[in-house]
């Protein structure tokens, strides 16, 4: 770029008047006689509509799922934390760490959120007795192996009786 030769960027998302301010410039430059070149800025995207869409859609996607991890974490930690938990959407956001009325974007109250933890838990405790009795060398090792596992479920148990 130079005096001589200047660059003339015009930038803007779809329907910004861009167009029109093209046009104008056009008018100008035929007025003084000027050769210009345009480039149109369509050109530079990464992604057409239906891939930017998809991307979109992706990553919307995996933010709902981390966040519903957050907050089925923070709803587990409150739970094992014991008696005094504070089960209410704004205890939970708080250890969640996101603002209390977005949980309700995810879930209709927090009792969802505690049958969904419970959901959680006994699918993580079954694999989890299974494969470590499956492994244990003898019968004797395997009953003590189930009984160990147990011990979180009787935890979570002990907590949901007194809420």
């Amino acid at each position: 770029m130079s005096a001589r030769h200047p660059i003339i960027s015009v930038t803007g998302s779809s329907g910004a008047g861009t167009t029109s301010v093209r046009n104008t410039f056009e008018q100008i430059f035929r007025r003084e006689d000027v050769s210009a070149v345009y480039i149109e800025g369509d050109a530079f995207h990464a992604l057409d509509r239906i891939a930017q869409r998809s991307q979109i859609a992706r990553l919307v996607a995996e933010h709902r799922a981390a966040v519903m991890a957050q907050l089925l974490d923070g709803t587990e930690r409150l739970l094992l934390s014991g008696p005094d938990a504070t089960l209410t959407a704004a205890g939970i956001a708080a250890e969640a760490g996101i603002a209390r009325n977005s949980i309700y974007r995810y879930v209709s109250s927090v009792d969802d959120l505690i049958e969904m933890v419970l959901e959680r838990g006994f699918t993580d405790w079954s694999t989890a007795v299974t494969e470590r009795v499956a492994e244990a060398p003898d019968p004797r090792t395997a009953i003590l192996t189930y009984a160990e596992a147990n011990e979180r479920v009787n935890r979570l148990a002990w907590v949901l009786k007194d809420a």
